[in-house]
């Protein structure tokens, strides 16, 4: 695989990787110093707000530079739902347990993203024919 494949590939993964050990570091140490709920809300906001936005702007990508969605958006969505489960464990409350219906809305962005990706790379192709 080249770099930029690789990298295209784990764009939101990161992201998922680094809220995730936010999470973690969260339930253990930053109960005591009341920074929990600042935490959070960045936990939410990602959930509802950013990793539909990441996945999407992936499979935008994935499509313009023909790589095989099925691995990008795979992965993703796996390190999505990988997080989902420490946030089930890590929650007391069972707040987050509705969370795993949010993959249906991940899947529907990258979907709806890998389609307006392949109409940009066929609106840039048709123009560079004529």
């Amino acid at each position: 695989m080249k770099k930029k494949t690789i990298a295209i590939t784990l764009f939101p993964t990161i992201y998922t990787i680094f809220i995730l050990f936010l999470t973690i570091l969260s339930s253990t140490s930053l109960n005591a110093t009341g920074a929990l709920d600042f935490v959070k809300g960045i936990m939410v906001i990602s959930l509802v707000v950013l990793f539909p936005l990441l996945i999407l702007i992936q499979a935008i990508v994935s499509a313009l530079n023909r790589i095989n969605i099925f691995v990008s958006l795979g992965v993703s969505i796996l390190a999505t739902m990988l997080y989902i489960i420490v946030l089930h464990t890590y929650d007391t409350r069972n707040l987050f347990f509705t969370m795993y219906h949010y993959s249906k809305i991940y899947l529907m962005s990258g979907i709806v993203g890998y389609v307006v990706g392949k109409l940009f790379y066929k609106l840039k192709t048709s123009k560079k024919i004529k």
